[in-house]
């Protein structure tokens, strides 16, 4: 990795400067990212029973795969 800091030629201060590491050691307290996750409208759900056969409440979510080799499941 090749950083450039116009007007900064010690590699300590490039080093902090990358890091976020103050001169005391300390880590400066900085924003790494931000989550959003929108409002969800909860639809039909399954019955108690059935959810727990098919893996999921909500129908929305049920995808069952079939695979043609595969032997019938049985109970």
């Amino acid at each position: 990795m090749n950083l450039k800091f116009p007007g900064i030629k010690d590699i300590k201060e490039k080093a902090r400067l990358v890091t976020g590491v103050t001169e005391s050691g300390h880590h400066k307290r900085v924003r790494l990212t931000t989550a959003y996750v929108p409002p969800q409208c909860y639809g039909k759900q399954f019955a108690p029973e059935e959810a727990l056969k098919k893996g999921t409440l909500w129908p929305d979510l049920y995808s069952p795969y079939h695979c043609p080799e595969a032997p019938p499941f049985h109970n």
